[in-house]
């Protein structure tokens, strides 16, 4: 509700790349060629370790202010559990990064050597589970996203509540799983440079039993000297496990690649089935 509010008011841009890029290691290209998977990172163990918190502080300050110019009592005391309920929130949320730029130095020395494409709507359609946005950096406009999620969100709760629509789903509006949805998406304008795209899988873990879907299996990763807690992204839909393939469109190979990396990413593209899969190589003139 609150991005497709943004995208009337044209708060945010519609529109989407032709492709996004997740950068790697040659070792995690290969992974994702010979399983046809995306790792989705535990959030917690991202490269901003104030992702989360970050986001859920705005929401306590927007929520506070509302609170204090609201005169009715039940719109009062959803602000408040809000504000209490994203303190400490349960839920378990799992992140695959990919890029606007196909083609970015800090992306080269933060991530590896090849950048994978792929159409937006492919790894949408791979992991339907999980949402694609692009990132919202700007506090301004983070602060605007909230505001009209609670703004929208307060009032039809207050509607339905008057109209005697809550009878069996009371709760439901006491639930922060769409504020978590919303926040999974902000980050610090410090990594603006990223132009980063986001497939974030929330579990949600009171709605999940009730659909009779388990949990997504936790698998664990060594990365960067961590322990990191990952799912793969053909597991996140217990009910229809063979949905759409991951497909590559094209392969970036960065500014320290060699011939021979070429020439075995080439051969095992072929031997994959994945010959028309376009290699490209990186245009940025840096040495080490």
């Amino acid at each position: 509700m609150a991005w497709n509010e943004a995208r009337r008011l044209g708060m945010v841009d519609s529109a989407q790349p032709e492709l996004i890029y997740h950068y790697t290691g040659v070792e995690a290209f290969f992974g994702i060629v010979q399983s046809g998977n995306l790792w989705l990172s535990d959030y917690s163990y991202l490269n901003d370790t104030r992702e989360l918190s970050h986001g859920a502080d705005l929401i306590a300050e927007v929520a506070t202010e509302f609170l204090s110019q609201e005169s009715r009592p039940k719109a009062g005391e959803l602000l408040q559990h809000w504000i209490k309920a994203l303190a400490a929130p349960v839920h378990r949320v799992c992140v695959a990064s990919f890029s606007a730029a196909g083609d970015s130095l800090s992306q080269w020395r933060a991530y590896g050597p090849i950048a994978i494409g792929f159409e937006p709507r492919d790894v949408s359609l791979h992991a339907y589970r999980a949402n694609l946005r692009p990132v919202e950096y700007l506090r301004e406009r983070q602060r605007a996203l909230v505001e009209v999620h609670l703004h929208h969100t307060r009032e039809a709760y207050l509607r339905d509540l008057h109209e005697g629509r809550l009878e069996r789903i009371e709760d439901a509006y006491y639930k922060i799983d769409r504020l978590i949805e919303l926040i999974a998406f902000f980050k610090d304008p410090a990594f603006e440079q990223e132009q980063e795209y986001r497939l974030a899988f929330i579990e949600h873990p009171d709605l999940m039993p009730s659909l009779g879907h388990k949990s997504s299996a936790k698998r664990f990763r060594v990365g960067r000297g961590r322990i990191i807690p990952y799912v793969l992204s053909n597991e996140l839909e217990p009910v229809l496990p063979d949905g759409r393939a991951l497909a590559l469109r094209e392969v970036v190979l960065g500014p320290e690649a060699d011939a021979t990396l070429e020439r075995g990413i080439r051969e095992f593209l072929a031997e994959s089935n994945m010959s028309e899969v376009k290699v490209k190589l990186s245009r940025v003139p840096y040495r080490t």
